[in-house]
């Protein structure tokens, strides 16, 4: 059965080379346990370049140049393998590959360590090393079965549509925000930027329309879980934020479902860690996850200029965002003394995200704006004016700009 589920795995990679990265991600090349087919696996990852570029005679060349073309039986037994390509029962083969592997790693392990102690005759200072080993084992084994349930979980198949994205804000009936999409909020320091996130949020626990600065906010009945990062607020700042979005909601206590956790002084890989971890535990414990806000994306890296760390953490939000199918807000400075979003990190963002809001503040009368400078799923959307009300104790509207047109259609506000 352990030959017949390798054979299905490398020969699927070599009939259908676009499922090669789906398999190479789940079975490592040293789970192979027959010798002559490990090899043809070992050449497949080392040609496959894109599946346009792939072939069956790259692999045999690659074998034959290398003296182990013939070692295995020729091109004939890396044909023949083709024959038990499937599809349909690949996952299922890849799954059967990786535990085969794990119960012998294990056994070996046992076995090695049993020796060892009939040598000595005693278990002292073994034991605790046996158990590590195999606990590096069954972890490497579940990692592999944990990234074979996420392929298959994005696999399409027609028996399985997705279910169509939930809006949760509109503006004048217009889609601003839906799940499954990063939704960017930039504008200069001080410029109200939290003040639009206390509006958001405060709208999902049912807030009126003038607390949620007159976006039509999708109320979070369902009980879903939301989550709030803040990383630049001091612990006590970040409560008083906390209360401000309290009192727009006009509710005395936060709701079961919203977890409000300030990062600030956390390094930026553990402030991602304790994001994930957020969002997997109130995923668990409510049932579906509303939306995510992150005030503060650049404490999440250690340099905005970063290429590398960019690109993984704009990837990441959004895996966030289609695993859990809800709508990542992330809020992101200016760069200083410029409109321009901060570094290769906001040049990744902006082109990923459903929408760019942009809030600008007249800082002689008080007045922020908010402009919807790129909507994917909208037309024009007119800007809305708000301020700080001292009464009220939070940014409230004061209607639109007296001085602004709808701009023309496909233009940047």
């Amino acid at each position: 059965m352990s030959n017949q589920s390798e054979r299905v795995v490398v020969g699927t990679c070599l009939l259908y080379p676009k499922k090669i990265p789906d398999i190479r991600a789940v079975v490592h090349q040293d789970m192979i346990m027959d010798p002559k087919i490990r090899a043809v696996y070992d050449h497949i990852n080392r040609v496959y370049d894109g599946p346009e570029q792939f072939s069956i005679n790259l692999v045999s060349a690659s074998m034959s140049v290398r003296g182990e073309l013939e070692v295995v039986g020729g091109e004939t037994f890396v044909i023949d393998l083709t024959n038990d390509a499937d599809v349909l029962q690949v996952d299922q083969a890849a799954r059967i590959v990786v535990s085969n592997w794990s119960n012998v790693e294990t056994d070996k392990i046992i076995r090695r360590f049993n020796q060892k102690r009939a040598e000595t005759g005693t278990w002292e200072g073994l034991r605790d090393k046996m158990m590590t080993e195999m606990q590096n084992v069954r972890t490497r084994s579940r990692a592999w079965d944990a990234k074979l349930d996420i392929i298959n979980q994005m696999t399409f198949s027609i028996d399985s549509p997705p279910p169509p994205p939930s809006v949760i804000v509109r503006v004048n009936g217009e889609k601003v925000a839906s799940s499954g999409n990063i939704v960017l909020i930039t504008g200069e320091e001080k410029s109200g930027k939290s003040g639009v996130v206390g509006a958001l949020i405060s709208g999902s626990m049912g807030a009126s329309a003038g607390s949620s600065l007159y976006m039509d906010i999708l109320r979070n009945d369902d009980g879903y879980g939301l989550i709030h990062v803040d990383t630049e607020q001091s612990q006590y700042d970040h409560y008083q934020d906390c209360m401000s979005i309290l009192k727009r909601a006009g509710i005395t206590h936060e709701p079961p479902w919203y977890r409000s956790i300030g990062m600030k002084g956390v390094n930026p890989e553990t402030k991602l860690e304790y994001l994930e971890i957020a969002v997997a535990d109130s995923y668990a414990k409510h049932g579906g996850i509303y939306s995510i806000f992150i005030d503060g994306v650049a404490d999440m890296v250690k340099s905005v200029n970063d290429e590398e760390e960019s690109g993984a953490i704009t990837d990441k939000l959004e895996f966030l965002a289609t695993k859990y199918n809800t709508t990542v807000f992330v809020i992101l400075h200016y760069n200083p003394n410029s409109v321009k979003t901060r570094g290769t990190l906001g040049s990744n963002m902006r082109r990923k995200v459903e929408t760019s809001i942009e809030v600008t503040k007249d800082w002689d009368s008080g007045v922020s704006t908010v402009k919807f400078a790129y909507t994917r799923n909208a037309d024009r959307i007119r800007p809305i004016e708000f301020a700080f009300n001292k009464e009220l104790g939070y940014h409230a509207p004061i209607g639109y700009p007296s001085q602004s047109a709808i701009p023309p259609l496909g233009s940047s506000i």
